[in-house]
């Protein structure tokens, strides 16, 4: 039996794969569970060692100094503020990673979000424009069902997505799933049966556009371009990892907290030259001292996550094969290929070592300069770069 879905991947698709997957995704995440931890662990310990001092003056028959009744309503304020930010961090991730899905999306060559997928007995097939990549079902580490996707993942970092809509009706949905329970191995397997048996898509979704789906990927061939420059080459761990604190520090949530760190630094050392008044040097003190574990808490977190992704190579890998277009580049990985245009990218910095190209503040692309063969193709390259309409700037 083989089942036959045509796809076109839409902005709401984009969306909503950030609220559903990857939110379920971060969730799962063992680091996000110890970054809420150690806030819990830190603000409790604050709140405890306050109570003990009034209490041990109590105990002790003494009214408990001002300082220290002041400091203990310091550290509640702290840990009810901690605990709201626990329970809010999840929303900011969210909206910044909705940021940068649609961005990234929005840069891709438009015929990247047009395919269809192929389904039998023995693998499933992902076709575009670009190609087909078939996969076997033994060979997928996941399958998960989500109130609007059915997503496959092959490996780390990879998945691909398959919208609920895009089946034509309960008929092709049922052949579908049970042609999953058939086949795909059951440690794989992870269906919720959120009511997707009594789901109906809209009859006409196919009728116009999304019916040319699969012809945009049958004409592919004709619509080829020569490349103006294709480039092969491997990183070294001196280009990779500047590239990884900068791709880090660019990130809009790594900003705030540094600014909260600094913040919390600062007015706490200026508090403590400008009040004479002890309990309020105590609250300075203290300013200090938490913008000093936020601070250094989050360089060490930066070290460890860049060393991370240095070894294992998933954030920039080391081997790299990009074709340069008149409009677009492409990614070419060994499983599969990304397109990006030139009308998408954010900005493209050109330096007297490397030129990198970022898509959005988290995806960025860099070649190294001494992979172009000479003085005149390196000149042809960047007067290229110039030509492509994206914001370019040199930096020495």
């Amino acid at each position: 039996m083989e089942i036959q879905v045509p796809v076109i991947h839409t902005e709401e698709d984009a969306a909503n794969f950030v609220s559903e997957v990857v939110r379920e995704q971060s969730l799962r995440n063992p680091q996000i569970a110890r970054m809420g931890a150690a806030i819990r662990i830190f603000s409790g310990f604050l709140l405890v060692v306050a109570f003990g001092a009034i209490l041990f003056f109590r105990i002790a028959g003494y009214s408990p100094p001002t300082e220290s009744i002041v400091l203990f309503l310091f550290t509640v304020v702290l840990f009810i503020g901690a605990v709201i930010f626990e329970h809010n961090v999840m929303y900011f991730l969210i909206r910044s990673a909705k940021k940068e899905v649609l961005a990234v999306f929005r840069s891709e060559s438009t015929a990247m979000h047009r395919g269809f997928f192929t389904f039998d007995n023995e693998a499933m097939c992902y076709t575009t424009v670009n190609g087909t990549e078939r996969i076997e079902w033994n060979s997928l580490e996941r399958i998960d069902e989500f109130p609007s996707f059915f997503v496959f993942r092959p490996g780390p970092g990879r998945q691909f997505l398959l919208p609920r809509r895009c089946f034509t009706g309960r008929e092709q949905l049922d052949a579908f799933l049970d042609l999953l329970e058939s086949c795909a191995p059951g440690t794989a397997l992870s269906l919720r049966h959120l009511e997707q048996r009594q789901y109906a898509p809209e009859s006409d979704f196919f009728a116009g556009d999304a019916g040319s789906a699969q012809e945009s990927v049958d004409s592919a061939g004709t619509a080829t371009q020569q490349a103006r420059f294709d480039l092969v080459f491997e990183r070294t761990d001196d280009e990779v990892t500047p590239i990884l604190y900068e791709t880090i520090f660019r990130g809009r949530n790594y900003r705030r907290i540094a600014a909260m760190a600094i913040a919390l630094l600062l007015s706490g050392t200026l508090g403590v030259f400008l009040f004479p008044w002890s309990a309020a040097r105590n609250v300075a003190w203290f300013l200090v001292l938490a913008g000093v574990f936020l601070l250094t808490g989050l360089i060490l977190f930066t070290i460890k996550l860049v060393l991370s992704a240095r070894d294992e190579g998933k954030a920039l890998p080391r081997f790299a094969h990009v074709r340069f277009y008149a409009d677009r580049f492409q990614l070419i990985y060994s499983r599969g290929t990304r397109e990006y245009e030139w009308a998408g990218v954010q900005l493209v910095r050109i330096r007297d070592k490397d030129v990198t190209i970022w898509i959005t503040d988290g995806l960025v692309v860099n070649v190294p300069l001494r992979v172009v063969r000479n003085d005149s193709e390196k000149s042809d390259f960047l007067t290229y770069l110039k030509s492509t309409g994206a914001r370019v700037v040199h930096r020495s």
